[in-house]
C-alpha cells in the first residue's frame, strides 16, 4: 500500500518523461477500483445467502413422557343394594355425608313385600301340587304301561315261535323237492321231460315258500318289537325337572323377601365412609343397581385415559405422582379401569399412601428407550415417513472458490420423542446436520452460523 502511495505521489523532475508514470498510476486506479468491486460483491453476497445453525448426530436413548391431570378421590366404592322394586319411603342421608356402620340409610315400604310374601307363598304351593300330581301320574302310568309290556314280551315270544316253525317247514319242503330233483338228474330217463320239468317246477315253488316265510318273521318279529316299544313306560323327567326348577326359583325369592321383612324396611350402611352417590328418593322404587355408594378409607390417583395414552402406559416405565408442595410419589403402582373402551375411553387409577380427598395432582410415566446410534433434533427432520429426510452440509469448488451448499438424504424415523427423533440412512455421526431448514431446498448455496 505504500508502495501505490509513493506511485501515486511520485513527481518526476522537469523534462522527464510523464507518459511511463501515468500509466503507472492508471493501473494502481484499476487494481483499487478491482478490490473494491470484490468488497462489494462479498457483501452483497453475505445478505444473499441464507445463514444456517447445525447441530451433528448424537448417540442417545429418548425419553417419552406422558403426562396426566387427575384428582385424589376415596378408593373401594361400596355398593349398597336395597330390594329391587322396593317403594323407597324416606332418604336418611344425603351426597358427600360421613357414616359409620349400621347408620340409617333410607326406609321403605314393607306392606307390599309382605303381599308378594303372601302371593309367592302360594305360587310355591300351587307348584308342589302340581309337582305331586305328575309324580302320581308317573308311578300309575309306569305300573299300567309294565302289564302292557309283559303281554308284548309274551307276543313277541309267541310270534317268534310260530315264525320260526313255518321258516323251518318251508326250508324241510324246499330241501326235499331240491333232492326229489337231483335224483332225478341223476337217475332219471332222459327222454322223460315232463316227470323233470314238474319237480322242477315244484322246487321252485317250495323256494318261493320259503323266502315269503322269512320274509314274514321278519315282518312278524318288527310289528312285536314295534309292540313292546310302545308299552314301554312313559317318563316324566323333562316335566318334572321343569317344575323342580320352578320350585327352586319360588324358594329362592321367597327367602329374599322373607330378608327383607327381617330388616324392618330399613337399609343400613355396612362400613363406615362417604356417601359418594345417591340414587334412592322419596317416592321412587329401587332399581336393578345400587342404591348408593360408599366411599372406602384408601386414598387413589384417578385420572382419564385414552386409547392412546393406555397403549403409552403399557409399555412401562416410571411412574411419579406430584401432590404438590414438593411431594412426589415414585413407583406407584397404577391400573387401568374401562369406562367406555367402544370410544376407547379409560381410567387410571393408582392407590396412594397419602393424599387429601379431592385434590388435584399430576402424574408423569416416564419411559426411556434403548440407545439410538444417530438421534437428530425434531427440527432437523423434514416430513414424515416414507418421505422423511434432513438437509446435510456439503462443500464443492467453484470458480470463485470452495462454498458451502445444502444437499438432501432421505432417512426413516425410527422412533421419535418431544424433541428428537432416531433415524437410520446414509447419515454419519460427524455429519453436518441442518436446524430448521424449511424453506431451504437440495442444492442452495448456504453460510454456516452458529453451529
Amino acid at each position: 500500500m505504500r508502495l501505490l502511495k509513493q506511485i501515486w505521489n511520485y513527481k518526476p523532475a522537469p523534462g522527464k518523461n510523464t507518459v511511463r508514470i501515468k500509466a503507472a498510476q492508471g493501473l494502481v486506479f484499476f487494481f483499487a477500483f478491482m478490490i473494491g468491486c470484490t468488497l462489494i460483491s462479498r457483501a452483497a453476497d453475505s445478505l444473499t445467502v441464507p445463514v444456517v445453525e447445525i447441530t451433528t448426530p448424537k448417540r442417545m436413548a429418548l425419553t417419552h413422557t406422558l403426562e396426566l391431570d387427575g384428582v385424589l378421590e376415596f378408593t373401594g366404592k361400596i355398593p349398597v343394594l336395597g330390594p329391587e322394586n322396593a317403594l323407597v319411603t324416606s332418604v336418611a342421608v344425603k351426597q358427600g355425608d360421613q357414616v359409620q356402620a349400621g347408620d340409617l340409610l333410607l326406609r321403605y315400604d314393607i306392606e307390599e313385600i309382605q303381599q308378594s310374601i303372601s302371593e309367592k307363598s302360594f305360587a310355591l304351593t300351587k307348584l308342589e301340587l302340581e309337582l305331586d300330581e305328575i309324580e302320581q301320574n308317573e308311578k300309575y302310568t309306569r305300573e299300567k304301561n309294565q302289564t302292557a309290556l309283559n303281554r308284548a314280551f309274551d307276543d313277541y315270544e309267541a310270534q317268534a315261535e310260530s315264525a320260526s316253525f313255518r321258516v323251518k317247514t318251508a326250508r324241510d319242503e324246499m330241501n326235499r323237492a331240491r333232492h326229489d330233483l337231483r335224483v332225478w338228474e341223476r337217475e332219471g330217463e332222459q327222454d322223460s321231460g315232463n316227470m323233470y320239468e314238474s319237480l322242477q317246477n315244484a322246487y321252485l315253488e317250495k323256494k318261493r315258500l320259503y323266502e315269503q316265510a322269512q320274509l314274514e318273521e321278519s315282518q312278524a318279529l318288527n310289528q312285536a318289537n314295534r309292540g313292546i316299544e310302545d308299552a314301554i313306560p312313559g317318563t316324566y323327567t323333562r316335566e318334572k325337572e321343569r317344575k323342580q326348577t320352578e320350585i327352586e326359583e319360588a324358594q329362592i325369592e321367597l327367602a329374599h323377601l322373607k330378608k327383607k321383612i327381617a330388616s324392618g324396611g330399613a337399609l343400613h350402611a355396612p362400613a363406615a365412609g362417604t356417601v359418594m352417590r345417591l340414587s334412592a328418593e322419596p317416592g321412587k322404587r329401587l332399581g336393578g343397581e345400587a342404591a348408593a355408594y360408599l366411599s372406602g378409607n384408601g386414598i387413589a390417583f384417578t385420572a382419564p385415559l385414552t386409547q392412546m395414552q393406555k397403549e403409552e402406559l403399557a409399555k412401562g416405565g416410571e411412574f411419579i405422582i406430584d401432590l404438590g408442595e414438593g411431594k412426589k410419589l415414585k413407583n406407584i403402582p397404577v391400573q387401568v379401569v374401562p369406562i367406555a373402551e367402544k370410544t376407547g375411553s379409560y381410567q387410571l387409577e393408582a392407590e396412594l399412601p397419602e393424599g387429601e380427598p379431592g385434590a388435584a395432582a399430576t402424574a408423569q410415566a416416564i419411559r426411556k428407550t434403548e440407545v439410538f446410534p444417530i438421534c437428530v433434533p425434531l427440527s432437523a427432520v423434514n416430513g414424515q415417513n416414507p418421505s422423511a429426510f434432513l438437509l446435510v452440509v456439503r462443500e464443492r469448488e467453484t470458480p470463485l472458490g470452495m462454498e458451502q451448499y445444502a444437499e438432501r438424504v432421505d432417512v426413516v424415523i425410527e422412533e421419535s420423542d418431544i424433541s428428537y427423533a432416531a433415524i437410520s440412512g446414509a447419515i454419519n455421526s460427524d455429519d453436518q446436520i441442518i436446524v430448521g431448514s424449511l424453506f431451504l431446498s437440495d442444492g442452495d448455496r448456504i453460510r454456516v452460523g452458529i453451529s
